[in-house]
C-alpha cells in the first residue's frame, strides 16, 4: 500500500469520527450541572421552551434544528455549564453549524422537561423558604418590643386572678350579697324553664350588681361642699391608697368652692366592696370577684382597645357567658362592635388555670379585625398563650390538664367555626353604650348607631325650630348641652348606666394609651378610661 493511499484512509477515518454524535447525556446529569450556575432560572426556561415547541410543532424544520451561530441561545443555554448536556439528552446533535433533533419519539424530550420543571419547582421551594426565614427574623426583631409589652400583658393578670381565689375575701363578697333573695327573684323569673337555676341565679347576680349595689362615677360630689366636680387632673396615691392597690389617683375639683376631692382608683376588689364606685375596671374587678364568691367559674375579660368585663362557665349551655356588669347584659357579645361601634383588635380571657384569646367571640368582622391585630403575629401569640397555659396547669394533677385543654380546645374551634355563620344578632346588641354620662360616651364613639341616628335627628329638630322662632345657634348648643347635664344627673344618680374602665393602669402593665384614652386626655369630657 502507497503511503498517499494510507494518508487518505487517515484522513477519511478522521473526518468519519467527527461526524459521529456525541453519546447522548442523561437529563439528570445535564440537569444537575445547570443547577450549579447562577443563570439555571433562565437557562432552564429557555430549554423548557425549545421542548415544548418540539412537542407542539413536530414537523417544523425551524423548531426541530437550532443555529448554534445564535448568540442569545449561545448565552443562555449552550455556554451555561449542563446547557450541553440537557440538549443532548433531548436528542438534539451536532450537525456542523446546528444542533438537530432527528428522533421520532418524544420520550427523551418529556423526560427531560420533567426533571427540569421539578429543579425548578424545588428550586423555587427553595428560594421561598429562604425568604420566608429572612421575613419570619425580621419580623422577630421588628416585635421585639411589641412581643416584651404583649407577653407583660398576659402574665400580670394571671396572678391577680388568685386574689379572687381567697377564702375570706369571697366571705366577705357573700355578706354584701342578698344570696337568698336573689335566689328567690331568680325563681319567680319568666325564663324559669328555658334556664337551669345557676344560669338564673347569675342573670339576678348582674341586675342587682347594676341596679343595687354598684355605682358609676362620671365625676364625684365635693366632699366639701357636695357640688359638683370635673376632672382637673392626677395625683400620686398615698401609701394607704397604694395599700388598696391605687395605681393613680383622679383629682375632681369643685365647679363651686374650687377644692379637690380625690377618687383613687383601687384595684384592689376587697376594698371595692366597700367603695362600691368606679368605672369599667372597678365594675368588672368587684363583679368577678362577687361570681367566684357563689361559685361560678368566672374569667376576667381585657378588650385590648379600653374595656373589661366577665365570662361566666354555663354547665347548662356548656359555654362561657359573654357577662358585663357596666350594662347588666349577658350574652350579648357582639354589643361592643356592633353596637358601640368599636374597633377590636385583641380580647383575652382570664382564668384561675387559663388565658384564652376570644376576639372571635365579640368581633365577626374577621379581616378589619385581623388587620388591626398587628401588634406581634398570630403564630407567636397562639404559641405562647399555650406555653403561658402548660405553665399554669402544671401543677394540677394529668387528667385536669387534659380537661382544661380540651375545653379550650372546643371553645377554640366553636369561636372559629363561628366566623363562617351568620350570626343571629340582638336588638339589644346593636345599641351603644349605656355606661357614663353622654357626652363622655359621645366623646369616645360609643353611642351606637341607633342613639346616634336618634340624637342627630333631635338636634336637627331642635335646631330648625330654634331657628324658626329667631333664636341663636348658640342657644340650640345650649339646649343641647342642659340634656347632657340631665343625662349626668341621672347617670350619678343611680346605678343603672353602669361602669366601664379598664384603664389599662388597671393591669399595672404600662401598656401605651389607647387612642380613645388620648382623645379623652384632650377632651374637656374627660372622665378617665372606660
Amino acid at each position: 500500500m502507497s503511503s498517499g493511499s494510507s494518508v487518505k484512509d487517515s484522513q477519511a477515518s478522521s473526518q468519519k469520527g467527527q461526524d459521529q454524535p456525541k453519546p447522548q447525556h442523561s437529563a439528570a446529569t445535564g440537569v444537575t450541572l445547570l443547577l450549579k450556575s447562577a443563570s439555571f432560572q433562565k437557562a432552564a426556561e429557555t430549554i423548557l421552551k425549545y421542548g415544548e415547541n418540539l412537542k407542539n410543532q413536530p414537523n417544523d424544520e425551524k423548531v426541530r434544528q437550532i443555529n448554534l451561530a445564535n448568540m442569545a441561545f449561545q448565552t443562555r443555554v449552550y455556554q451555561i455549564p449542563g446547557g450541553e448536556e440537557c440538549m443532548s439528552a433531548m436528542g438534539f446533535v451536532k450537525e456542523g453549524g446546528f444542533l438537530v433533533f432527528r428522533d421520532d419519539s418524544f420520550r427523551r424530550v418529556d423526560n427531560v422537561l420533567i426533571v427540569l420543571r421539578a429543579a425548578l419547582a424545588t428550586k423555587a421551594k427553595a428560594e421561598q423558604a429562604q425568604k420566608d426565614a429572612q421575613k419570619k427574623a425580621e419580623q422577630e426583631a421588628s416585635e421585639q418590643p411589641n412581643r416584651a409589652e404583649m407577653f407583660r400583658l398576659l402574665t400580670a393578670q394571671i396572678g391577680r386572678m388568685r386574689i379572687y381565689e381567697n377564702p375570706q375575701l369571697q366571705e366577705e363578697a357573700r355578706r354584701c350579697i342578698p344570696t337568698d333573695e336573689l335566689k328567690r327573684r331568680a325563681a319567680t323569673r319568666k325564663d324559669v324553664t328555658e334556664k337551669s337555676d345557676a344560669d338564673r341565679l347569675l342573670l339576678e347576680l348582674l341586675a342587682w350588681f347594676k341596679k343595687e349595689f354598684f355605682s358609676w362615677v362620671d365625676s364625684l360630689p365635693c366632699d366639701f361642699c357636695g357640688k359638683k366636680t370635673k376632672v382637673a387632673g392626677v395625683a400620686p396615691p398615698t401609701q394607704d391608697e397604694i395599700r388598696w392597690e391605687a395605681s393613680r389617683v383622679e383629682m375632681h375639683q369643685c365647679e363651686t368652692c374650687g377644692r379637690t376631692t380625690r377618687f383613687p382608683r383601687y384595684n384592689h376588689p376587697g376594698k371595692l366592696l366597700k367603695t362600691r364606685r368606679g368605672r369599667c375596671g372597678e365594675w368588672a374587678n368587684c363583679f368577678v370577684l362577687c361570681c367566684r364568691s357563689l361559685g361560678f367559674e368566672t374569667r376576667y375579660v381585657l378588650d385590648y382597645t379600653d374595656h373589661v368585663w366577665a365570662e361566666v362557665f354555663s354547665e347548662h349551655q356548656n359555654c362561657w357567658l359573654h357577662c358585663d356588669a357596666c350594662e347588666n347584659t349577658c350574652n350579648k357579645p357582639l354589643m361592643y362592635e356592633r353596637g358601640w361601634g368599636k374597633k377590636l383588635s385583641y380580647a383575652f380571657a382570664f382564668g384561675i388555670h387559663e388565658v384564652a384569646d376570644v376576639i372571635w367571640r365579640y368581633s365577626r368582622a374577621y379581616e378589619q379585625t385581623l388587620s388591626r391585630r398587628n401588634k406581634v403575629s398570630e403564630d407567636w401569640l397562639s404559641s405562647t398563650i399555650r406555653l403561658i397555659n402548660s405553665q399554669m396547669v402544671s401543677a394540677l394533677p394529668q387528667i385536669e390538664q387534659e380537661r382544661i385543654f380540651d375545653r379550650l380546645e372546643r371553645e377554640r374551634h366553636m369561636l372559629i367555626a363561628g366566623l363562617s355563620s351568620s350570626p343571629s344578632v340582638s336588638t339589644e346588641e346593636l345599641l351603644g353604650r349605656q355606661s357614663g354620662n353622654e357626652a363622655w360616651r359621645r366623646a369616645r364613639g360609643e353611642l351606637g348607631d341607633i342613639v346616634r341616628a336618634s340624637n342627630e335627628a333631635e338636634i336637627t329638630a331642635r335646631t330648625s325650630k330654634s331657628h324658626s322662632t329667631g333664636a341663636t345657634t348658640g342657644n340650640a348648643s345650649t339646649t343641647e348641652g342642659d340634656a347632657t347635664k340631665q343625662n349626668d344627673k341621672r347617670s350619678n344618680k343611680d346605678s343603672k348606666l353602669g361602669p366601664s374602665q379598664p384603664e389599662s393602669a388597671f393591669h399595672g402593665i404600662g401598656l401605651a394609651q389607647s387612642q380613645h384614652e388620648v382623645s379623652l386626655t384632650e377632651s374637656k369630657h374627660d372622665n378617665g378610661t372606660g
